[in-house]
């Protein structure tokens, strides 16, 4: 993807019923709080949780949730998802190889960043 991602259609509210970048316990069967942000090249999206994850949980990140993102040039940005589970010691799956996962980093749970390339 060349063009960056238009920042006004990132969406985490689950109240609005068009949520565009979201994070799911699959353990807990909730999405978690927290904001979308995108970097300053516009290729990635980091979500900003609201509240920890929780240690040995399953989680899933959705690019394209439940309506679409699109770049500033108008291009449907193709909805993606990436599962992993946090540990004690690090974020276990959280080294995949482009799309959504790629980037992220952390050691224990409480400290995972969550953060993806949109390709």
């Amino acid at each position: 993807m060349s063009e960056r991602i238009d920042p006004t259609l990132v969406n985490t509210d689950p109240a609005t019923g068009r949520r565009s970048f979201a994070l799911y316990s699959n353990t807990q069967g909730r999405f978690m709080r927290g904001s979308g942000t995108v970097s300053a090249d516009g290729q990635r999206l980091r979500f900003v949780r609201d509240e920890a994850l929780q240690a040995g949980h399953s989680y899933t990140l959705y690019v394209t949730y439940n309506t679409y993102l699109y770049d500033l040039a108008g291009n449907r940005i193709n909805g993606t998802s990436r599962g992993f589970t946090t540990s004690g010691g690090g974020c276990d799956g959280t080294r995949g190889e482009g799309g959504v996962g790629r980037g992220w980093t952390g050691r224990r749970a409480d400290q995972c960043q969550i953060e993806c390339a949109v390709q």
